[in-house]
């Protein structure tokens, strides 16, 4: 045992939900993957993974002790969970956590189906509101990823903010990946855009103006589930500026970042906006909206406009291919910018601040 876990009391024994393992990846799941991973590389915490019977476990969890339950989806997650973590600390990193568990931490993301509820369907908007305004209450550790969501999440379920934790999103999976070009017609001078046709992700405005202005733009996952979804905002007729690439692996999504002239991120609503550091991280200038943690996340390293004024967002791009040391200036700021998000910092912080919780009376 070395100095840190003697002084800590050993290490700490955790059982991890890993229902995100039997779901595609996006930010959530992007999460979870990536602080679990760091989790396990430390010497101070032992960790056992609960898992539904459909769970593809990824090669880096290979030889962790694990539980694969015989349920999958809610059913595990609600009512397995409980019965395979008694006695145990569980972590829960990817947003839905099993009610009747009190020994638990868990990450809430953001306030999105409080604040936009009627962009999601009525069944997912009021199974989101049970489980946040219970979890913030019972839960022995609330964790989000940003000071945004803190405030927001704290507001709309009135609970203290100091209930919540911050442990934000790293960017270093985002360097650590080659990339390759996607099988895509791709112009040689576009605009790429990250995120579904949901109007809090307000794409569809910003792409109007950009195809208006005769910029063309690559969209990358532009769907949404309409089990989730109550609303989606169209394009109209579809331009022959826009190409629509739907989801494609990290390895593409790099290669576009990288030749991209810039990433556009016009959304309304964030916890965070991990394409945004991800862009970065590969060297792309981020023109992003001037609203919810996006501010916080960028702080100098973008330029910002008003997500309400699409056009604004056209000017910044021109301004970026025309003013002189603008785009490089940006490409350094942002790998500066990036340098503080790791996600061993997330586990870190989680890691103490669960042992804190432990210790007290």
């Amino acid at each position: 045992m070395d100095a840190r876990q003697e002084r800590s009391g050993g290490a700490a024994e955790l059982m991890i939900n890993g229902r995100w393992m039997s779901k595609p990846i996006t930010g959530t799941e992007r999460y979870a993957a990536e602080v679990t991973r760091e989790l396990l590389k430390r010497d101070d915490v032992r960790a056992t993974l609960l898992v539904p019977k459909d769970a593809t476990i990824p090669p880096w969890a290979a030889g962790t002790p694990l539980i694969r339950s015989r349920l999958s989806g809610v059913l595990f997650e609600q009512l397995a969970l409980p019965v395979l973590s008694f006695g145990k600390h569980l972590v829960n990193l990817s947003g839905p956590a099993p009610l009747l568990k009190l020994n638990q931490s868990v990450v809430l993301f953001d306030a999105s189906t409080f604040r936009y509820r009627d962009t999601f369907s009525r069944a997912f908007a009021l199974w989101y509101t049970i489980l946040y305004w219970t979890l913030t209450r019972t839960a022995k550790r609330v964790f989000t990823i940003s000071q945004f969501s803190a405030q927001e999440i704290a507001e709309v379920v009135h609970v203290p903010e100091s209930r919540l934790t911050v442990a934000l999103c790293g960017a270093d999976h985002a360097s650590a990946s080659p990339s390759r070009k996607p099988d895509l017609e791709v112009p040689e001078r576009f605009a790429l855009f990250v995120g579904t046709l949901a109007e809090r992700k307000n794409l569809a405005p910003v792409l109007r103006a950009f195809a208006r202005s005769g910029i063309p733009a690559v969209v990358v996952g532009a769907a949404g589930s309409s089990r989730v979804f109550s609303r989606t905002s169209g394009l109209g007729e579809s331009n022959a500026m826009v190409t629509f690439a739907r989801r494609l692996d990290d390895e593409e999504v790099y290669w576009l970042m990288e030749n991209a002239t810039a990433l556009v991120f016009p959304s309304l609503y964030e916890g965070f906006g991990l394409p945004v550091v991800e862009a970065q991280t590969r060297g792309c200038p981020v023109i992003c909206a001037d609203s919810s943690s996006l501010p916080e996340v960028t702080g100098e390293s973008a330029l910002r406009f008003d997500p309400a004024r699409p056009e604004e967002a056209v000017t910044l791009f021109e301004r970026l291919e025309t003013e002189d040391g603008l785009r490089s200036r940006l490409v350094d700021l942002g790998r500066r910018n990036v340098e503080r998000f790791t996600w061993a910092a997330a586990a870190a912080t989680m890691v103490d601040a669960i042992r804190v919780k432990a210790r007290r009376p």
